[in-house]
């Protein structure tokens, strides 16, 4: 044992193995190792087949957590031993990451009970000691949650689930760290008033006032000698959860924050040479580069279509990082022009400093002349479609949890809007262009039909988009074979986006039939929309929530495009039910509203 990042194992040598959980990856086991009796360790599985991009990801994992060394490190880090690779056929093989077995306990949060605080102050040092070293290694966790954390049999602390974390260079002028902070303190928030706060409630004034319960509830219980710690804990409370981002402190400020500079603990892990450490990749430059088709390499097919090929592919400059590359062949100049008008959507939409997240990362193209033109982006791995497919086979009883749904809502008409603002109209919203990551995150693809229109003015408009999410003006035009016609192409895409949320909760779309029979199959299918929830949703909070959303689908899908909003007024009239966490987005939207 030598060296034991990395041991003289294989998978025979593991025994015993217990099933703990089902993984995104594949099955977590719990087993014994022959060389080590009565010793436990967990195998974090990873199955890959040809259409999997799942070898890129366990790359990434492992790259992150050789960096983390079994000695000289936070104990709240994870001990990892390597990787074992298992051939199982030609078309499938299987890697196993090898780690040591903690015996997790229930989170505080799920029993309900308080924690006292010297315990809660002990847990948030730990973490920010965890999230610092990672900081000085350049890794940012970008998962800081309560299911994050785990606590073993002797309530000792464990920071977890690396799935999306990256290495981003800290000396880069972005919001990761202080986001990662934000997420810190909110989860400190839910552990000291045994409460889950879902993100919606997650404004400042919310926030705040949990920071006031949590003073409130600890007052009388601090000892004279703890008074200084409480302080000093509530103040760094306060200051992570700033809204504004450039006021918050990253993980290395908080940490000097209870450390001394001349501390043993605070030379370990605050005073590492980030450069020796780790050669770290600049992914916000990627867009000014010249990237170069033939840095790429490992392509894997994920779709194809009249809008073009995407492959999941990594670049060899930038070990770790998936991305998607969108190519598009053109066979004349109309065809050329029309992924040239795509490309400078995605430019300017690049340009904007504080566009929407569910806005995919585009970082540039490149053009094998007079034949086909190469679009990069972040690799997000599912589409709506694809999630509502497994729904339906599964059979749930909730198509997706309510809360989810109301949080697609809120993202999706809030981008839309902000598009709007920016003269950009999709003109294709449907289940394949929506993405869902591995936190189900949302995000909004395909501009190959957009257009920059001036959303106050009727514009003539080629017939485009995809038949089943047609609104009833371009129904009409379909059906009679109008390749052109004058509306409102925004409130053509509320219509669609109607039956894209409608679809969401019910995994159905509203028959096509003459227009009266039309509207009322809309209203039976929302009227099934709320029956469907009015089970899961509890207290006349959640009631009042299901009803707004009902009432937001009916405003989506009126028949007439007059009496329909576009998406900066759908936004205008329901902003208040929205998250304030986007604050500069929101009044852009505001603003363009009023004016």
């Amino acid at each position: 044992m030598k060296n034991q990042n990395h041991l003289d194992w294989s998978f025979d040598d593991f025994e015993n193995l217990t099933v703990l959980a089902q993984g995104f990856t594949g099955p977590i086991y719990k087993c014994e190792n022959k060389k080590l009796k009565n010793r436990f360790f967990i195998l974090k599985t990873y199955k890959i087949d040809e259409f999997s991009p799942g070898e890129d990801l366990v790359k990434k994992e492992v790259s992150i957590f050789e960096k983390i060394p079994l000695f000289n490190k936070p104990a709240i880090l994870p001990n990892f031993y390597g990787c074992l690779e298992k051939i199982t056929n030609e078309k499938q093989k299987v890697f196993y990451t090898i780690f040591d077995y903690y015996d997790f306990q229930e989170t505080i949060i799920k029993k309900s009970q308080r924690i006292d605080f010297i315990r809660l102050y002990e847990y948030f040092l730990s973490t920010i000691q965890g999230l610092c070293f990672l900081q000085k290694k350049g890794i940012a966790h970008k998962g800081i949650t309560t299911e994050a954390l785990k606590f073993d049999s002797n309530e000792n602390i464990y920071l977890i689930s690396f799935l999306n974390a990256e290495f981003i260079d800290p000396e880069i002028k972005n919001n990761h760290y202080k986001w990662d902070v934000f997420c810190l303190a909110r989860v400190f928030l839910e552990l000291a008033n045994a409460k889950t706060l879902i993100k919606s409630q997650c404004e400042k004034g919310i926030l705040e006032k949990e920071v006031e319960d949590l003073v409130s509830h600890y007052k009388n219980e601090i000892k004279p000698e703890e008074t200084q710690k409480f302080q000093n804990f509530v103040q760094m409370l306060k200051e992570c959860i700033e809204p504004e981002v450039t006021k918050r402190p990253d993980f290395l400020q908080l940490f000097m924050k209870v450390c001394g500079s001349e501390d043993e603990l605070f030379n370990t892990i605050c005073c590492m040479d980030l450069k020796k450490t780790h050669k770290v990749a600049n992914f916000k430059k990627v867009a000014n580069f010249k990237l170069d088709f033939n840095d790429f390499d490992g392509k894997v097919l994920v779709s194809s279509g009249s809008y073009g090929t995407v492959y999941s592919a990594k670049n060899k400059n930038y070990p770790g990082k998936i991305f998607a590359t969108k190519s598009m062949i053109y066979s004349n100049e109309e065809e050329k022009q029309k992924i040239l008008r795509e490309i400078k959507i995605w430019e300017n939409l690049q340009k904007i400093e504080k566009k929407p997240l569910s806005i995919p990362n585009f970082y540039g193209v490149y053009h094998e002349a007079g034949k086909c033109y190469h679009l990069y982006f972040d690799f997000i791995p599912n589409t709506l479609k694809n999630v509502m497919d497994d729904i339906k086979n599964k059979k749930r009883l909730f198509p997706f949890p309510f809360k989810e749904l109301v949080r697609y809502g809120e993202i999706l008409i809030r981008s839309l809007a902000f598009l709007q603002t920016h003269k950009i109209c999709h003109r294709d919203l449907k289940p394949t262009n929506l993405l869902l990551d591995e936190s189900g995150n949302i995000f909004l693809i395909d501009f190959s039909e957009s257009k920059e229109i001036d959303f106050e003015d009727l514009k003539e408009s080629t017939l485009v988009g995809c038949p089943a999410y047609f609104s009833p003006e371009l129904e009409e035009a379909y059906k009679n074979n109008k390749q052109f016609l004058t509306l409102n192409q925004y409130k053509s895409d509320v219509f669609s986006l109607g039956v894209v949320l409608l679809q969401l909760g019910t995994l159905k779309i509203p028959k096509k039939d003459e227009k009266n029979n039309w509207e009322k199959n809309i209203e039976e299918l929302i009227i099934k929309f709320e029956d469907i929830y009015s089970k899961e949703v509890k207290g006349i909070e959640e009631e009042m929530v299901l009803g707004q959303f009902a009432k937001i689908l009916r405003k989506c899908l009126r028949i007439e495009a007059k009496r329909r909003p576009d998406f900066v007024g759908l936004y205008y009239k329901f902003q208040d039910k929205f998250r304030r966490n986007d604050e500069i987005i929101r009044k852009q939207i505001l603003i363009e509203e009023k004016k």
